[in-house]
């Protein structure tokens, strides 16, 4: 699930409109994922759930994200 300020439409769109294919060798699309990841996901929260804390994760013990 994403949030966005701007309507659903336009969110499909800028989506759609993404080369999102990221190779290895990509290290400025790497680079600028690990940068919105970091500022518009709230991977404590997503980690949280998968550990129990919600009800997705079942109890289930949540892997975080490796650092690069």
């Amino acid at each position: 699930m994403l949030w966005s300020d701007s309507d659903s439409y336009t969110v499909a769109s800028r989506v759609h409109d993404l080369i999102v294919k990221i190779r290895p060798d990509d290290t400025e699309k790497i680079k600028l994922v690990q940068e919105l990841i970091a500022t518009h996901v709230k991977l404590d929260k997503i980690l949280e759930a998968l550990e129990g804390g919600g009800r997705c994760g079942q109890g289930r013990k949540a892997v975080p994200p490796p650092q690069v």
